[in-house]
């Protein structure tokens, strides 16, 4: 896949991402009409911490390890032994994620009683029966992950994201049609009806004629690489995956609704980092894959680096519209029914903490796709279970001394140095930081921020003058009047300064390559 179609296909998976987080946040913002910031709310989301947990620790050690693995096999030997590994490890993730599941069930109520101790026993209670509901899907979810990488190692990457957009439709509509009759529990079994429907359309791309086999595959090369190469990584995912369970765990001493209104913040937070790296990350990862299989080290950093660099691009002015803007956000999509105005306080000052690691996030998953690319499972590992001390310490502190708060802070802080530590790891094998072009980069987007921070400002008192009686019209000129006017300011700083990222991107349209054939062919070099 070249560059230009890398583009493209990326474009498309966005898309749908796009459309599949509308849906979403329309379930979300049910739920906050619905239940708001109230002790139900609390109980659902402590339910969900551990099945969420298990389906993220297999999804991403499984997604990293056997894309690679499969590709190489593709690549070196033969398709027919690729599809035999994929078998093989589509049988041993399902019955593996059927023994969680029932020991799940089995366990939800002291589990619970561990993880949010802060709980009352009637929250406990109501809690357990949600969690039991929401283990049996584990099986599903993990598997249909697993079958969504197959798509995205055969370049098929506009698919899973396709259909998990109308997963979430169909999430949705169980919602709307359980709801009255179920209450809360409503939303687990919505949540299980769709990953019944995720899978089943999934399954056809292995359960095709001399692509499915039956077997456990203990003694097969691929299948034991790959249980080599997750095995420290399952155990690092377990403590990486906990940052949940860690910010819960504090939360629950904060009173009623202070799980609820982290987990909002936090909803908004994964929206947009999966929004923003989605579509790129999974079109890279598996060109980062082809040169590591081909040794090619030069090709593998300059393709990480180029990828940084328009992110960096994409994410400043994201980050600093989210961060400044997170009041009239939140009070847009969940302020009604039973979500307040105190509601929307609460969650907005823990969202704009939570902005700072939006871009860390976004940027450390690209450093961890390379570092799956070239097998090093090992150091990631390290780097992860690293990261969950760090932040296990920094959350004990810092709520403390910021109260809620600071849990946000804790989790921003920790995905900095993580990142951090990542870059200089990478820089070490590759030599990445040279290919970054770090002064071009500070230089043009430092000054276009501070453009699109007065943009915020100024737009934002204008706006305010503007008196409105409907509701939901006040809060859309409160957030898109200064949100368009800075994203405008931002754009136009960078072209006046001949960005090379901005160019990349605006040559791809037709207006673009018209704008850009008039000006000079590359801006000024780094110094």
């Amino acid at each position: 896949m070249n560059g230009s179609q890398a583009i493209k296909t990326s474009f498309y998976v966005t898309i749908f991402v796009f459309l599949e987080t509308v849906l979403g946040f329309i379930f979300q913002v049910l739920l906050a009409k619905w239940f708001g910031t109230t002790s139900d709310m609390d109980a659902y989301l402590a339910a969900a911490t551990v099945p969420t947990i298990i389906t993220m620790v297999f999804f991403g050690t499984l997604n990293v390890t056997f894309i690679p693995v499969f590709i190489e096999y593709q690549t070196r030997r033969n398709e027919r032994e690729a599809w035999r590994i994929a078998s093989y490890t589509l049988i041993d993730t399902a019955l593996i994620l059927a023994l969680f599941s029932v020991a799940g069930i089995i366990f939800s109520q002291p589990l619970l009683k561990a993880i949010v101790p802060g709980l009352s026993p009637s929250q406990i209670i109501l809690a357990t029966k949600i969690s039991q509901i929401l283990f049996i899907s584990i099986v599903l979810s993990g598997s249909g992950h697993l079958l969504s990488s197959i798509y995205f190692a055969r370049h098929k990457t506009s698919i899973p994201p396709l259909l998990a957009m109308i997963q979430r439709g169909v999430q949705l509509g169980l919602l709307f049609v359980l709801f009255p009759s179920l209450g809360i529990f409503a939303v687990p079994w919505s949540f299980l009806g769709s990953w019944v429907f995720y899978f089943m359309a999934l399954a056809p791309i292995i359960l095709r004629p001399g692509r499915f086999y039956l077997g456990l595959g203990l003694s097969n090369s691929g299948v034991r690489k790959i249980a080599t190469l997750m095995a420290p990584l399952i155990l690092a995912s377990f403590f990486y995956r906990a940052y949940p369970a860690v910010d819960r765990y504090f939360a629950s001493n904060f009173g009623e609704g202070s799980i609820a209104a982290l987990g909002y913040a936090k909803r908004i937070l994964q929206v947009m980092s999966k929004l923003l790296v989605f579509g790129p990350v999974m079109t890279v990862f598996p060109i980062f894959s082809e040169h590591a299989a081909k040794d090619d080290m030069n090709r593998l950093a300059d393709s990480l680096a180029k990828s940084l660099r328009m992110m960096i691009f994409i994410l400043l002015p994201a980050c600093l519209l989210l961060g400044f803007l997170s009041l009239p956000l939140v009070r847009l999509l969940f302020e009604r029914g039973k979500f307040t105005y105190e509601s929307s306080l609460i969650t907005s000052k823990i969202l704009a903490y939570y902005a700072i690691a939006l871009f860390f996030l976004v940027i450390n998953d690209f450093n961890m796709k390379l570092l799956y690319s070239l097998e090093k499972t090992k150091l990631i590992a390290v780097i992860n279970i690293s990261g969950i001390f760090f932040h296990l310490i920094a959350t004990f502190t810092l709520s403390l001394l910021f109260g809620l708060y600071g849990i946000a802070i804790a989790y921003s802080l920790s995905c900095a140095i993580v990142t951090m530590y990542c870059i200089h790891t990478i820089n070490n094998k590759i030599g990445l930081i040279k290919r970054l072009q770090i002064k071009r980069i500070a230089r043009e987007f430092l000054l276009a921020s501070t453009v699109l921070i007065i943009a915020i400002f100024l737009f934002s008192y204008l706006g305010s003058s503007i008196k409105i009686s409907v509701q939901l019209v006040d809060f859309s000129k409160n957030l898109f009047i200064p949100a368009l006017a800075a994203i405008v300011a931002y754009l136009t700083t960078l072209f006046f300064l001949r960005n090379k990222e901005f160019f990349v991107l605006l040559k791809k349209t037709k207006i673009g390559r018209k704008l850009s054939d008039s000006l000079p062919d590359t801006p000024p070099k780094e110094m």
